[in-house]
């Protein structure tokens, strides 16, 4: 079931977005006083605009005031630690969901406050991938019949669960627990719906129901637009993708990515709307207590005609900082296309030298080695030896630094010929499937026999693995490869990131060089490099 459950974490943060799309609404918001409810007001606000720092500020001070009650203290916490979830912090959203209910089990509604803190508790350990803690804490919900918590709680609750029967391949349970979740859900809180659509998707996928997947996307979306929540709408088109594009479905991928990252895009744009608000509002904040404060009409017009002017300056700051900046981007842009046309160029130059010294090490200097050989008298049995010992490693060398007959073979014969001579030299057990029809223009192909070859020797030297495999499957539109091993695997983000690793940052530059995608998979079974080349229209 592993192989259904690639990313996991995705799923986990559109789980809880359901929940915090109404993120400070506390169970049975009757019992909070007026001060934690507009407590509860200015740290939402805060959060929204992206403001951490001043969402922070504000609560610690509720909590440091004299007269603060432990449920105030424990609300105070609470609030804490969604900020901090926000920043996906979890060391410190636990603590102060820790710190929250040492101040709750003080009140007289002990069970209210607990109920609220194994809730929050379980979405915590959810989003880490802790299932088992999560899964403990929200059994006594599910058994008390979701006591003390609202809607939005208890559908989140029912779509964990499920995931976890899921996960743990309980497919009939999961299934059922997900209908349930659906009835409640189209009662209570229908647009939340578009969460549990993206999670039946996975089930789906792990099922291979693949007929149900359009017709559940379709009901995601529906709900989505209905309620007007962008978001949802990524959550089930990004589901979509990472399906599609895992199972070889590359046009249908490329589809949805296209979508989502039209959705992204206005998404961006809102979230800087949002921002430019909160200028705004924080502007009119201030012109109203100088007003407040001066009671005097003309310090007032003075005020507002300044501000008018701030702000028409920062706007047209702002213009000129896009118009910079879109500038900046463009002059980047084209550097990187020249820097990537001087690479291919100095690539293609290598590979014209490599071609012209293995040609001159095989036609000449191997050439001569053997004349002398045959034309000098007898030789002592350890000089014709070593005669024939330099003629191999000439050879050798050059077919390292150019494949001698790959203009005349092509492409395919010259791969299986260096597959067999990996495996004769090192006892490398590497096997091939290539059904190649020579469509990619010949500097391509040079290209993909380095990639291969540099491949294959990251796979001797430092996989461990004693078995190894390279496909190529020349489709209508795209030539697909894979190079894969049995090895120790290695962790692929670290490794990129490593400058040192100049194996597999010259696989990733000549793909990009050569218009193609690469992937990389790696675990403790094994590493798996995916490349898809386009072909010329």
């Amino acid at each position: 079931m592993k192989s259904n459950f690639q990313h996991p974490k995705s799923v986990v943060r559109y789980i809880i977005l359901g929940v915090f799309c109404c993120l400070f609404y506390i169970p049975n918001a009757k019992s909070q006083t007026k001060a934690e409810l507009e407590l509860k007001a200015v740290v939402y606000r805060y959060n929204n605009a992206l403001h951490y720092d001043s969402s922070i500020l504000v609560i610690n001070k509720f909590i440091n005031q004299k007269n603060s009650s432990n449920q105030n203290k424990f609300y105070a916490n609470l609030y804490m630690s969604y900020v901090y979830k926000r920043l996906q912090d979890y060391l410190q959203v636990n603590k102060y969901l820790d710190i929250a209910i040492s101040y709750g089990l003080q009140t007289n509604h002990k069970d209210y406050f607990l109920a609220i803190y194994n809730c929050q508790k379980s979405f915590a350990y959810f989003d880490v991938s802790d299932f088992s803690k999560a899964d403990s804490l929200m059994r006594p919900l599910i058994a008390s019949n979701y006591e003390y918590l609202e809607s939005e709680e208890k559908g989140t609750i029912m779509i964990q669960q499920a995931f976890i029967l899921l996960r743990d391949n309980k497919i009939d349970e999961a299934a059922k627990m997900y209908k349930d979740a659906e009835i409640f859900m189209q009662q209570k809180c229908p647009c939340d719906l578009p969460i549990l659509y993206a999670n039946v998707l996975q089930m789906y996928v792990a099922t291979k129901q693949f007929d149900k997947l359009e017709e559940c996307y379709r009901k995601g979306m529906a709900y989505a637009d209905s309620c007007g929540i962008l978001k949802y709408k990524m959550m089930c088109t990004q589901n979509m993708y990472y399906f599609y594009r895992k199972n070889g479905y590359y046009e249908k991928a490329m589809l949805y990515a296209q979508a989502w990252d039209s959705m992204n895009l206005i998404f961006k744009t809102n979230e800087n709307i949002q921002k430019l608000n909160d200028v705004d509002h924080k502007l009119q904040q201030k012109l109203k207590e100088e007003i407040i404060s001066k009671q005097k009409e003309t310090i007032l017009k003075d005020t507002i005609y300044i501000n008018k002017l701030i702000i028409n300056g920062l706007l047209f700051i702002c213009f000129i900082i896009i118009i910079v900046f879109y500038r900046e981007w463009r002059i980047g842009k084209t550097k990187l296309r020249q820097r990537l046309l001087f690479t291919n160029q100095l690539l293609e130059k290598i590979e014209e030298e490599r071609k012209r010294i293995a040609g001159d090490l095989h036609d000449g200097i191997s050439h001569d080695l053997i004349s002398l050989k045959n034309t000098s008298q007898v030789l002592p049995n350890h000089l014709d030896k070593d005669i024939d010992t330099i003629i191999e490693n000439i050879r050798s060398i050059s077919r390292n630094l150019h494949p001698v007959m790959f203009e005349r073979v092509g492409l395919k014969t010259t791969i299986e010929q260096m597959l067999e001579r990996i495996q004769s030299v090192n006892r490398f057990l590497i096997s091939s499937e290539i059904s190649y029809k020579n469509t990619l223009d010949a500097k391509i192909e040079i290209q993909l026999y380095r990639i291969i070859q540099e491949a294959c020797s990251n796979m001797i030297k430092h996989s461990l693995a004693i078995a190894g495999r390279v496909s190529i499957n020349d489709e209508q539109k795209m030539v697909n490869i894979i190079i894969e091993d049995n090895g120790k695997g290695f962790n692929v983000s670290q490794k990129l990131n490593d400058t040192n690793s100049y194996g597999l940052h010259s696989i990733k530059l000549r793909t990009k060089l050569i218009g193609g995608k690469i992937h990389f998979e790696s675990n403790s079974s094994g590493t798996k490099i995916i490349i898809s080349i386009p072909k010329k229209s």
